[in-house]
């Protein structure tokens, strides 16, 4: 198999690893009028290792080489969510959803000063464009006013995009089923040992079946299949394209809130959703695919 059908698979499974999370969204946010959310997460990602532990049966049990590689990927990962679910409570969800998207072109230019490699000309045009069509989807329509939670969220958004720099860099040397699971196990591990002091108050309604559907549904196809699927694509993706793709998960979740709540998309952020497949689709074309 060419290198090229390599990248093209791997371009439309970071896609789908997109649709998953943007479609989910309405779920968990649902899930959290009865579930503390560094609760949830832990909870997710036990149950998506264990899930990952029982399918990779034969080849998931990392080296002790390659266990620094996945808990570095993992604790970027929890450090992400522990931070902006943290900065939630000291900001609104408009602002947490701009500033988490910052992590867009973080990526690029912590790839610039840590590796001293620039991107393309068409990869950085099209994360310009996909930025601005964040901007426009997800800036609040009151305006944007700094908070002290914001300086949490954008901490998030910057461990968000350390998580993808580090994938990219040791998926090429560690199996995918190995750093898979150790991402999401070191993830499960760190939220399980920081809920009950994040969380304040602690709240778990476990007759509740809006967290059950929740907590199966992403640790199922949001975690377990997501961040296996991101492991073996990004030993064919560049950072920047990867971090370009995922400006889409917004989009989707906005078509999920359509289609499960009716939400209206404004002129504006239909503007934003364009200029982000603009953006995707410059650099799929300039990549001859």
């Amino acid at each position: 198999m060419s290198s090229s059908n390599n990248a093209l698979k791997a371009d439309l499974a970071l896609v789908f690893i997109s649709f998953v999370w943007g479609a989910t969204f309405v779920v968990i946010k649902r899930a959290l009028d009865d579930i503390s959310p560094i609760l949830f997460l832990a909870v997710r990602f036990l149950l998506a290792a264990a899930l990952l532990a029982l399918y990779f049966r034969r080849d998931w049990f990392p080296s002790r080489a390659h266990w620094k590689g996945g808990a570095i990927v993992g604790a970027c990962l929890a450090i992400g969510y522990a931070f902006q679910t943290v900065g939630l409570a000291g900001t609104t969800p408009a602002n947490a959803g701009f500033i988490t998207g910052f992590y867009i072109p973080l990526v690029p230019l912590l790839m610039a000063l840590v590796q001293r490699r620039l991107p393309s000309a068409a990869e950085g045009l099209g994360v310009l464009m996909a930025t601005v069509g964040l901007v426009l989807l997800t800036l609040p329509a009151e305006g944007f006013s700094v908070r002290r939670g914001d300086i949490l969220v954008l901490l998030g958004a910057i461990s968000f995009a350390g998580q993808i720099l580090f994938l990219a860099h040791y998926s090429k040397s560690i199996p995918y089923k190995v750093i898979s699971f150790t991402q999401v196990a070191v993830s499960g591990v760190l939220a399980s040992a920081t809920f009950w002091w994040i969380d304040q108050p602690v709240k778990a309604v476990w007759g509740s079946s809006a967290v059950w559907i929740a907590v199966i549904s992403t640790a199922v196809f949001a975690t377990a299949v997501a961040f296996a699927v991101q492991s073996w694509a990004q030993a064919y993706a560049t950072p920047t394209r990867t971090a370009l793709i995922f400006a889409l998960e917004p989009v989707f979740a906005w078509v999920t809130s359509y289609v499960m709540e009716g939400e209206i998309l404004t002129p504006r952020a239909a503007v934003g959703a364009l200029a982000i497949f603009a953006g995707i689709v410059l650099v799929e074309l300039r990549g001859g695919k």
